[in-house]
């Protein structure tokens, strides 16, 4: 059996992860090309956004959080992100 860490990061990917908790592609940052903003809106304010940087396949995806500047893989932003949108 592989290391379970990198099999997720094979199988799920950042974007998942964040459309999960309600963050939706950002259109005007630009959807083609290595990167994608995602945005997260409550009472249609802007919250938060993070930006997905996209390797060849899900395991090499990272992001950066652009308010803390935290970042990492898909075992990252299930951590940081699900605090961030569920904060209670």
């Amino acid at each position: 059996m592989g290391n379970i860490f990198e099999d997720l990061k094979s199988k799920v990917s950042i974007e998942d992860v964040a459309s999960t908790l309600g963050y939706n592609v950002n259109p005007r940052a630009g959807t083609r090309g290595n990167y994608l903003e995602m945005q997260l809106f409550a009472d249609g304010e802007k919250q938060d956004t993070i930006v997905i940087r996209k390797g060849r396949n899900g395991s090499t995806d990272s992001y950066f959080h652009r308010g803390s500047g935290h970042g990492g893989s898909v075992i990252d932003v299930i951590k940081n992100l699900d605090d961030a949108a569920n904060p209670f």
